[in-house]
């Protein structure tokens, strides 16, 4: 299901043809909580699954959280945790993704106490009881020089073969102004 969220995402936010050395960045993908209203979506593994896919189309993001203050920051920490404190390739957050969904599917006291973006530093910090693969475990491999680094789109990474010159991305948590439709 993440991989087929993943390309659903990818085939909107990816142009192809594009050269990204010779022509102007592209604009950022506005994007926000994908299936978690109704639908009841992990607004957190949604949020993951986008900036993977925008990473891989070389997107910047400009994700709205609809007035969560707490899931913007959540979200700007993980971010800086995936792209300075610890940086992974892609490959490695989804299996840290597939860990933690078997742990909530085997766990329901896991799933209240501990959600994705809690539990990709405790992996990786030694806070977190019974991990199936610790960081330095044979099961679990650093990135190949193959698979990209997460680095936020516009990062300095490899892709099939082209470097992207765009220079590093930022990221800025900021207060918006959602709009809001006034309707009768």
């Amino acid at each position: 299901s993440v991989l087929r969220e993943i390309n659903k995402a990818y085939s909107g936010f990816f142009v192809p043809h594009y050269n990204f050395v010779t022509q102007p960045p592209l604009p950022a993908v506005c994007t926000g909580n994908w299936g978690c209203g109704a639908f009841g979506g992990d607004k957190r593994l949604k949020a993951l699954i986008q900036l993977i896919a925008a990473t891989q189309a070389r997107r910047e993001v400009s994700y709205f959280t609809f007035d969560d203050s707490l899931l913007r920051d959540e979200l700007y920490d993980i971010h800086v945790y995936l792209t300075k404190t610890n940086p992974m390739g892609i490959g490695n957050i989804l299996t840290l993704i597939e860990q933690y969904g078997k742990k909530i599917t085997d766990s329901k006291q896991f799933k209240k106490t501990t959600n994705l973006f809690q539990y990709i530093p405790k992996v990786f910090d030694g806070t977190l009881e019974n991990t199936d693969s610790e960081p330095e475990s044979p099961g679990f491999t650093r990135s190949d020089s193959r698979e990209m680094q997460y680095q936020g789109a516009g990062g300095e990474d490899e892709l099939d073969g082209h470097s992207n010159t765009a220079g590093k991305s930022t990221l800025h948590k900021s207060n918006s102004l959602d709009y809001k439709a006034h309707t009768p």
